[in-house]
Formats: structure tokens, sequence, C-alpha cells
């Protein structure tokens, strides 16, 4: 005779180790749907409309080095941003900037902290 559990008397043991294979793999797959989305560039014209190309090097001290970077979506309301690189634009930055500035309609104001070379740091906010 042979065993058929019931629907209703299945159960799903988790051990640690089960766990942690789980957990591995979630994190593994966010990864790499993270990097997939992720466009390099070296220009604004290597990215999207609503984009910016940002640099992977930020700066240290007074050296400053940009050479290569990816694409990032212009600021929104609440994300941070560089008082210097101002707000409210329509059209992004051609160059390699340290930081995408606010989109239409926002500006950054600033937040009272300032970060050697690149100057105060701010957000996005509305008008």
């Amino acid at each position: 005779m042979e065993y058929i559990p019931d629907k209703n008397t299945f159960s799903c043991h988790i051990t640690p180790s089960n766990m942690v294979s789980r957990c591995c793999l979630v994190v593994l797959v966010l990864l790499s749907l993270s990097l997939s989305t992720c466009q390099a560039c070296n220009t604004q014209q290597d990215c999207g409309s609503d984009e910016c190309c940002v640099t992977n090097n930020p700066p240290r001290g007074k050296r400053m080095s940009m050479s290569a970077g990816h694409c990032q979506t212009l600021g929104h309301q609440g994300s941070g941003c560089l008082v210097r690189y101002g707000g409210g634009v329509v059209n992004p930055p051609n160059e390699l900037v340290y930081a995408c500035p606010c989109g239409a309609g926002l500006m950054c104001k600033g937040i009272g902290i300032s970060e050697v070379p690149l100057g105060e740091m701010g957000t996005c906010t509305h008008h």
C-alpha cells in the first residue's frame, strides 16, 4: 500500500541551510536584474532623454577623475542632488557629472552639508 499525502496535511519544512540557499538565490537574482539595467556611458548621448551620465569614480579630496559612468534618471521629488547643478532640467547635461540634476519642475534645495570638492548637497523639491 502506497502512502499519498492529503493536500490538507502537506507541510513544508524550512531548515536553516534551506533558508540560506533560498536567500542567496533571491539576492543573486536581484543583483543580476540591477546590473542588467545599468547602462554604461561616457556622455549623455549614451543615455535616455530623461537620464544623465554619472561618473563611476567619485572625487577623493581635491582629486577629481571622471572617465566612465552609468546612466541615471534625472532627480525626482526627494532624491539627492548637488546644489551646483541646480534643478528644473528639461535637457540633461551633455558632460559626465557627479550626480544628476533635478528634473523639470524641481529645484535642488541645499541641506547645509558640503562635500569637498563637490559643494553643497541637497534634495530635489518642488519650487
